[in-house]
C-alpha cells in the first residue's frame, strides 16, 4: 500500500481532515518531483536518466532499471547527487523513505558525514513526515485566500435566504453584492493558484507561493496552455458536483430513498465518499497538480531562454539546480500547436481582454459547480464554503445534520432495546401476626 504504483489507495487519508494533508504533501512533493525531472530531461543527462527509469530486460521478474538502480546517485551532478535532492528522481512514497540514510560528502566541511542515531531512528516513517509537513505548507498559503473569499460567500448567501424569509427589503441589495464582490476575488485568485502551488511546490518554500509578479510573468509566457489547465478543474468538478449533491437525496426522517434506514443512509454515503475519493476527488487532485508542475517548469526554461524570467527571481534551490544542470544558457521557445497558432492567427492569442473573459466565464462555471448546484440541491455547511476540493485540501467526508440525529436517535432505539428490562423485586415479607 506504499507502493508509488498504487497512490489512488492513499485515498482514504480524505476521509478525515487532519489525514487529508498527507495527500497534500505527497501530491506536493510530487509535482516538484515532475519539475526536477523536467529540468534535467531538457539537460545533458536526459539519456542517462531515460536509461534509468525504462524496463530493463535483464532484470529478473521484470523490475525495471529503476528499481535495480534504487541506489546509485552518482549519474547527476552536485547538488543533484546528495540524498535529499536525489529523492526527486524516485517516485515520493507515503511512509517509508525512497532512499534509507546513509553516509554522504558535505561541500562545505570536505568530508564524509555518516549517518546519525536520530536518523536511523526517524527512517522507517521518512516520508510519513515528510508528507505531513509538505502538507501543512501546501495547504496553508492557499487557505489564507480561499477560506476568507469563501466565507464571504456563504455570508452572501445566508443573507440571501435570511432576506427572502424576513422581506427585509432595505436590506436586499447586501446579499447580491456581498456575492459579486466574493465571486470577483475567488475568480482572481484561483486564476493564480495553480501556478502559485507548483511555484511552491518546485521550491520547497511557503513564501514563494505569494510571489504574484513573478507567477504573472509565468502565466502569461503560455497563457493558451494555461487557459487549458484552468479548463480542467472546471471539467473536473462536473463528477465531483455530482458527488456532493447525493447528500441532497437523504434528508431528515423523509429520505427521498425510502427504503433505507438511518443506519443504511450513513453507510450509503460513507461508501459513496470513499468511492468518490478513491475515482475521482484525490486521482484528480494529484493530476492537477501535476499539470500545473509541467506547465510551471516549462515556462521557467522558456523564461530564461527568451530573457523574461531572470535567475534572481527563483528560488536559491531553483538556481542552484539550473546552473547545475546548465540551463541557465538554453534557449527554448514554447510549443505551438496547431490551436495556438490558429488562435494567434485571428489576432487573440494577445489579447488580454479575451483571455480575461475567458478566466471569468470558466471561473463561473466552477464557482457553481462547486458551490451554488450543490447548495440548491442540499444545504452544504460552512467547511465545504471555505475548501474547494480539487484546489485546496482533498477532504470529504460528510454527514448531513438532519441524518446525523436521526441516526444517533436509532441508535439510541436499539441500544434501548437491546437492554433486558429489570425484573421487579419480589417482597416476601409475611406480615406478622
Amino acid at each position: 500500500m506504499d507502493h508509488p504504483t498504487w497512490p489512488r489507495l492513499q485515498a482514504l487519508f480524505g476521509m478525515n481532515p487532519v489525514t487529508a494533508f498527507l495527500s497534500v504533501g505527497w501530491s506536493q512533493r510530487r509535482a516538484r518531483q515532475t519539475v526536477m525531472r523536467n529540468w534535467v530531461l531538457n539537460s545533458a543527462y536526459a539519456s542517462e536518466l531515460k536509461q534509468r527509469l525504462q524496463p530493463d530486460p535483464d532484470t529478473s521478474e521484470g523490475k525495471s532499471s529503476k528499481e535495480s538502480n534504487r541506489d546509485s546517485h552518482l549519474f547527476l551532478p552536485h547538488p543533484l547527487a546528495t540524498r535529499e535532492d536525489h529523492e526527486l528522481i524516485k517516485d515520493p512514497r507515503w511512509i517509508i523513505p525512497e532512499t534509507w540514510p546513509r553516509p554522504r560528502y558535505s561541500r562545505s566541511q570536505k568530508q564524509m558525514i555518516e549517518v546519525s542515531w536520530l536518523d536511523r531512528v526517524r527512517a522507517p516513517f521518512q516520508s510519513l513526515f515528510r508528507n505531513w509537513r509538505f502538507g501543512w505548507q501546501g495547504v496553508f498559503p492557499t487557505a489564507t485566500l480561499l477560506v476568507p473569499v469563501g466565507g464571504i460567500m456563504w455570508f452572501a448567501w445566508r443573507m440571501g435566504w435570511n432576506n427572502s424569509f424576513n422581506k427585509g427589503y432595505e436590506q436586499a441589495p447586501i446579499g447580491p453584492v456581498t456575492s459579486f464582490i466574493g465571486i470577483g476575488l475567488f475568480i482572481w485568485f484561483w486564476s493564480h493558484i495553480p501556478m502559485a502551488q507548483a511555484c511552491q511546490a518546485a521550491s520547497g518554500e511557503w513564501k514563494r507561493f505569494y510571489k504574484w509578479k513573478l507567477i504573472r510573468k509565468l502565466i502569461w509566457i503560455q497563457p493558451m496552455r494555461y487557459l487549458g489547465l484552468l479548463a480542467l478543474y472546471l471539467l473536473l468538478a462536473a463528477p465531483v458536483m455530482m458527488v456532493e449533491s447525493a447528500p441532497g437525496l437523504i434528508t431528515s426522517g423523509k429520505s427521498k430513498l425510502e427504503f433505507l434506514t438511518a443506519s443504511e443512509a450513513v453507510n450509503f454515503l460513507r461508501n459513496l465518499h470513499f468511492a468518490a475519493l478513491f475515482f475521482i476527488i484525490f486521482p484528480a487532485f494529484a493530476w492537477l497538480k501535476k499539470l500545473a508542475a509541467k506547465l510551471y517548469s516549462d515556462a521557467v526554461l522558456f523564461g530564461i531562454g527568451s530573457g523574461k524570467i531572470k535567475l534572481e527571481d527563483l528560488s536559491p534551490w531553483e538556481v542552484e539546480t539550473i546552473e547545475a544542470l546548465g540551463l541557465e544558457g538554453l534557449k527554448k521557445s514554447p510549443e505551438s500547436p496547431w490551436w495556438n497558432k490558429l488562435v494567434r492567427f485571428a489576432g487573440l492569442a494577445g489579447s488580454h481582454v479575451v483571455y480575461r473573459i475567458s478566466i471569468a466565464l470558466i471561473g463561473f462555471g466552477l464557482i457553481g459547480a462547486t458551490f451554488y448546484i450543490p447548495q440548491f440541491i442540499g444545504y452544504q455547511p460552512f467547511p465545504r464554503w471555505v475548501n474547494p476540493v480539487l484546489i485546496q485540501l482533498p477532504w470529504y467526508h460528510r454527514l448531513p445534520g438532519p441524518l446525523k440525529e436521526a441516526w444517533q436517535m436509532e441508535k439510541l432505539e436499539k441500544a434501548t432495546i437491546s437492554e433486558p428490562e429489570s425484573e421487579p423485586e419480589s417482597t416476601d415479607d409475611e406480615p406478622v401476626g
